[in-house]
């Protein structure tokens, strides 16, 4: 700009403008008169610092490496000196994915990197890095696209089912865990079982590629049912449920003892079967002399205790010596037959 020029007795100023200067940059300026004789000499030396701007570069050498599952390690350079345009306060980083975004500041022009947490495992995200100062945020970097590293699915499979297919087998069937649970992509499931009667023993465990299985192999019973989806990170929470297989007949009552009890009766006791094949709805007591070939009496008790010592009193007995057994009988029919014990009534002795 041109100076304007009048009287100096007038008031009126002179001023010119001085362009093409770097922000936020101290300036010595001196000031000479002219005429058509010569120059005068020049004034004493006024510093000016010019106002600061944005930065006027992104930071330099930007990289996004997945770092952990579901976090992000962001590194960076600062721009170079001349483009600051001020003094460089710190940088923004901004982080866009599919469904979300997550911004945030890092305070300081020497920060030179910065750990992003709570993503998505196993999903794209992009990243952009700004340095700002006073006035505002510069140009962003080229945008660094990555993908997180997978986690352990951190949902169970859904709507898990199961149904008896025999007395040795079952079949269970699920869907997958919701998507943005899965941790990544799905490789399969792993199934572990065990007898609920055997709460102490070891877990079986069996693969499947797809959302169903069939259990073999099995004895007749309850199972408690544990499947978990995998990941290539490995295994993510497990879905539980208890499965029952079709009842089979049991096997024999066990401990079986017999105790004279009066003149016309013994005390017969049992423990339920080793192996119940299903839920015992009744035992069978046979008794008859011993050493005689008529037909046995037999009784029926019902089984409301299915874990607990059973005992019946045999009475109308006659005074000489008797073998009695019990069975035990599930839906699927009656089972083996215990051993056989032998008692002689007395009304000298009774259950100890």
């Amino acid at each position: 700009m041109a100076p304007e020029s009048s009287d100096p007795e007038s008031g009126v100023l002179l001023e010119y403008r001085v362009e093409g200067l770097r922000p936020a940059t101290a300036y010595a300026l001196r000031l000479a008169a002219v005429n058509d004789i010569g120059d005068s000499d020049y004034s004493d030396s006024v510093i000016v610092n010019t106002l600061e701007e944005a930065p006027s570069e992104p930071p330099r050498g930007v990289e996004v490496l997945p770092d952990a599952p579901g976090e992000l390690l962001i590194k960076w350079q600062a721009p170079s000196q001349e483009a600051w345009n001020g003094e460089l306060l710190g940088y923004a980083i901004w982080c866009r994915g599919e469904n979300a975004s997550l911004s945030l500041s890092v305070a300081g022009w020497a920060a030179a990197s910065v750990r992003l947490g709570a993503l998505r495992p196993h999903a794209r995200y992009d990243v952009t890095v700004r340095a700002y100062n006073s006035v505002g945020a510069g140009p962003a970097s080229t945008p660094q696209a990555t993908t997180t590293l997978e986690d352990v699915p951190d949902a169970p499979p859904e709507h898990v089912r199961c149904e008896p297919l025999s007395s040795q087998s079952l079949r269970v069937w699920w869907e997958p865990p919701p998507l943005d649970k899965r941790g990544g992509m799905l490789i399969g499931y792993e199934i572990s079982y065990r007898s609920v009667e055997r709460a102490s023993g070891v877990w079986e465990r069996r693969r499947a590629g797809s959302g169903e299985s069939q259990l073999s192999g099995l004895r007749a019973g309850n199972y408690s049912v544990r499947i978990a989806a995998r990941s290539t990170a490995g295994l993510g929470v497990p879905a539980h449920i208890y499965c029952a297989t079709l009842d089979d007949i049991p096997g024999p009552p066990a401990d079986v003892k017999v105790f004279p009890n009066t003149e016309d009766s013994v005390i017969l006791s049992w423990l339920p079967p080793m192996q119940k094949n299903g839920q015992i709805l009744h035992y069978r007591v046979y008794t008859r002399p011993q050493r005689i070939g008529r037909q046995s009496e037999v009784v029926t008790i019902s089984s409301s205790q299915q874990d607990q010592e059973q005992q019946l009193v045999v009475s109308g007995l006659q005074q000489q010596l008797y073998e009695l057994w019990v069975s035990a009988a599930t839906a699927a029919g009656e089972g083996d037959m215990s051993t056989i014990v032998a008692a002689k009534p007395t009304s000298k002795a009774g259950l100890k």
